[in-house]
Parts: structure tokens; sequence; C-alpha cells
């Protein structure tokens, strides 16, 4: 997609230019927070449906939860939230449709839906979605998003980095393997990690709420 030819430029020297696989590395062997995606089964146990384990989880990133948002995430508004969340695909972003991450596609509405829960600020609700569709959704971080230039959709921009070279999804299959990461660890976990070590190099500010991935 025209426009996000500076951020794939980062993607490619973060996430491809060699020194990702030691930022993976070391972000495993000493932070907390890699236990977001294995806490419980990684969210898999009930794939459809928000659980106390996920809220757990995106608490191990340093993530404030309010009594209120948790109440209407699990509780008040479960039903709309499940359903929504049963919409969107598992499909690995290298391989899904450009139309997946459209405003008013399955990702939006239940970004949307999210994001207007009272609690639930854009950091929570993009790791929510993450946690439950790995694959598909990746981590919405500001850091990331400062080190990217805060491209106009995330979403969008990283998904049209895949999909101007299919090699790409490869490239960070060997970064992952190169890690030792496990094979299950999606794609975008490892572009996550790859990114927020990046940024942290670069000191990039990580005091934004959610900064921590």
């Amino acid at each position: 997609m025209d426009g996000y030819g500076w951020a794939h430029g980062v993607l490619d020297e973060a996430v491809l230019g060699g020194a990702a696989a030691g930022d993976i590395r070391h972000y495993v062997a000493s932070l907390t927070a890699r236990r977001y995606e294995r806490l419980e089964g990684d969210g898999a146990e009930r794939p459809d449906a928000f659980t106390p384990a996920d809220i757990a989880a995106t608490m191990s990133l340093s993530l404030p939860w309010h009594g209120v948002a948790a109440l209407e995430c699990l509780w008040s508004r479960v039903d709309q939230l499940n359903d929504l969340l049963a919409e969107v695909a598992h499909t690995p972003m290298h391989d899904a449709p450009a139309a997946a991450y459209a405003p008013d596609g399955p990702v939006d509405r239940l970004w949307q839906a999210l994001t207007e829960t009272p609690g639930i600020a854009a950091p929570v609700a993009g790791k929510l979605l993450a946690r439950k569709r790995p694959h598909h959704v990746p981590v919405y971080d500001p850091v990331v998003l400062d080190v990217l230039g805060w491209p106009e959709d995330f979403w969008q921009c990283l998904h049209s980095w895949f999909a101007a070279d299919p090699g790409r999804a490869g490239q960070v299959a060997q970064v992952r393997a190169d890690a030792g990461m496990h094979e299950g660890t999606s794609l975008l976990r490892c572009v996550d990690i790859a990114l927020w070590m990046f940024a942290k190099r670069l000191n990039v500010a990580s005091s934004a709420p959610g900064s921590v991935i």
C-alpha cells in the first residue's frame, strides 16, 4: 500500500536486519512480559471468548485494568464482544486479504467495541485482540507505533509489508527459529518484539501507557 514505504524500511531494519534474533532471545530471557502469550494456553482453550486469563495476561504487560473494565468485558458486554470476536479470522496476517483489516471489517468492529468499553484504552484493546488472534492481529503498542512513525493504519501498514514481498514471512520464520522461539509463536509476535527492542535501542520513550509488549 502506498504511503508506508518509510515504515516498511524500519520493519526491514528492525526485523530482518540481523539483530532481531538476539533481541528476541534477550526479551524472552529477561522480561516477564513473555508470559503474556503462554498464560493458560495463550487464549486458545476458549478462542472465541474473553476470559479472566486474558485479562491476567494483559496485566503481565504492566497494563492497568479497572474493575469496571473487567466486569464490562466478562459480564455486561460479554455476549456482544464474544460474538464480534468469533467473526475475526485466525488466518495468519501474511495469508489474509487486506479487506480483513479494512474499516468496518471484523477486526475493526471488535476494536471499536473494545475501545468504546469503559476503562479499556487502545493499548489494552490491542493486546486483548493480539492475545486472542496472535497470528492475525499484531500487538498495539505506543513505542512500536512511534518507531514506525505513527502510520495512518497500523494493521494495513504491517499487512502491506508482508504483501509487498511474500518472502518476508519465511524470513521472519527464520528469525523465530534463530531466536529459539517455539514454532507455535506467531510471526507477528516476533515482529512485535523485534520492533520494540529496536525502539529501545534507539531510546524511543517507553513511558507511554501500554508500552510493554
